[in-house]
C-alpha cells in the first residue's frame, strides 16, 4: 500500500507538468479557436429564426385602451381594470433566440376584448396580449371580471375654491372672478357620472396681491364636496384659466367740512352723522396707507335753519378696486343759537 502511494507521489508531478504543457503550448491558437467558436455560435443564432425559445414575463398590467369598442354601443366599463389588475398578468412569448434578451414587460400590452358585449352587466372578459417581439403563446389569467354600465355624460359648472384666505386684511374679488371654461362635460359610466355634482378649481391666495392669472387643474366633487377621482371619467377640459383680483382692504370713516354748509344767522350745527359710519375699500397698499378717512364734498346750497339729510357719493371710487358702498347718507342736526346770559339779564331789567 505504501508502495502504491509512493508511485502516485512520483507520477503526479510529472502528470501535472505534462497537462500544463499541453494547455500553454500554442495558447494564442487555443484562444483564437475559442473566439471563433463564440462568433460562429452568435452568427448561427442571429441568422436562424427557427431557433426559438419561450420566455415568460410576469407582473404585466392590464390597459383599458380597447374601451372604444364599448362606446360605439353607448356602453362603458365601470371597472377600473388598470387599477384592479395592475401587475397581475403573466404572458409567455415564443421568440427567436436572438431576441430573447430584448423582451421585457414594456414590450407586451394586455387589453380586455369587449367584442360581442351589447348590454350592461357583469362579464368574464377575455384578455388579449400583443408583443413587440415574437408570438404570444399563453396569458394567465385568461379572463377578468368587468362590470359594464351605460355610457352617460352631463354638463357641470366650474366653481373656484379659495385656500389660505385672510379676509380680515385682504379683499378677494370672488364675485368678479373670471373662469375659462365656466362649464365642462363629464362622460363615463352612468353610475359614476351621476355622483359628480360640480368641478372645482383650487386657488391658493396665500401671500398674493394684485391680479392672479393662472391655469389650474380641475377636480371633480360630489354633492358633499368629496373628491371623485375615478380614472373612468373623462372631461372636456382638465384645466381652468382663472383671473382674480386680490388687494389689501381697509375700513375708512367719513369727514364733512362744516364750513361747506351755509347756516342761517341765529342757528348752529350740533352734529353731523353718517350711515354707514364706515365703508370698506380695497386697493393698492400705498393708497390705503395714506388715508385715514374719506373727505366728502357737500354740494353748495341755500342757507339752512333746520336739520336735514342728504345722500352723497363716496369720492375716489375710481382709485379703489372695491368699495362696500357707493354712497353715504349724511344727517346734519341744526338748532337755534341760545341767548347769552348777559343778554337775558338786561332784558329782565328793562321790564
Amino acid at each position: 500500500m505504501k508502495s502504491f502511494f509512493s508511485q502516485i507521489k512520483t507520477v503526479l508531478p510529472r502528470l501535472l507538468k505534462g497537462l500544463w504543457g499541453i494547455m500553454t503550448r500554442r495558447l494564442w491558437l487555443k484562444l483564437l479557436s475559442l473566439l471563433l467558436a463564440v462568433l460562429l455560435w452568435t452568427y448561427i443564432i442571429s441568422t436562424t429564426p427557427s431557433l426559438t425559445r419561450t420566455r415568460t414575463i410576469s407582473g404585466i398590467s392590464v390597459t383599458s385602451l380597447s374601451a372604444s369598442a364599448l362606446s360605439s354601443y353607448t356602453l362603458a366599463a365601470a371597472t377600473d381594470v388598470a387599477a384592479d389588475y395592475a401587475s397581475a398578468v403573466e404572458v409567455s412569448v415564443e421568440l427567436p433566440q436572438s431576441q430573447y434578451s430584448r423582451l421585457t414587460a414594456r414590450n407586451i400590452r394586455v387589453t380586455p376584448d369587449y367584442t360581442g358585449i351589447r348590454a350592461p352587466g357583469v362579464y368574464e372578459v377575455p384578455l388579449v396580449a400583443t408583443s413587440t417581439y415574437g408570438t404570444v403563446t399563453s396569458i394567465s389569467p385568461a379572463t377578468i371580471s368587468v362590470t359594464i354600465d351605460n355610457l352617460d355624460s352631463r354638463v357641470i359648472s366650474v366653481e373656484p375654491v379659495f385656500l389660505n384666505e385672510d379676509t380680515d386684511a385682504y379683499w378677494y374679488g370672488e364675485s368678479q372672478v373670471s373662469l375659462n371654461p365656466e362649464q365642462i362635460t363629464v362622460s363615463g359610466p352612468a353610475s359614476l357620472v351621476q355622483t359628480v355634482s360640480k368641478a372645482q378649481v383650487e386657488v391658493d391666495a396665500q401671500g398674493r396681491t394684485g391680479t392672479i392669472r393662472r391655469s389650474l387643474t380641475l377636480g371633480l366633487v360630489d354633492a358633499n364636496d368629496a373628491p371623485v377621482t375615478s380614472r373612468l371619467l373623462t372631461r372636456s377640459s382638465n384645466t381652468c384659466y382663472v383671473s382674480l383680483d386680490i388687494y389689501p382692504k381697509k375700513a375708512l370713516g367719513f369727514y364733512a367740512d362744516p364750513s361747506q354748509i351755509k347756516v342761517a344767522e341765529g342757528y348752529r350745527i350740533d352734529s353731523i352723522s353718517f350711515q354707514p359710519a364706515q365703508v370698506t375699500v380695497a386697493g393698492e397698499g400705498e393708497l390705503l396707507d395714506a388715508m385715514d378717512y374719506l373727505p366728502l364734498d357737500i354740494p353748495e346750497s341755500a342757507e339752512v335753519s333746520a336739520s336735514f339729510s342728504k345722500t352723497l357719493p363716496i369720492p375716489q371710487l375710481d382709485d379703489f378696486k372695491y368699495s362696500s358702498a357707493r354712497s353715504v347718507y349724511m344727517t346734519v342736526n341744526i338748532s337755534p343759537v341760545s341767548a347769552a346770559p348777559d343778554d337775558l339779564t338786561q332784558e329782565v331789567s328793562d321790564e
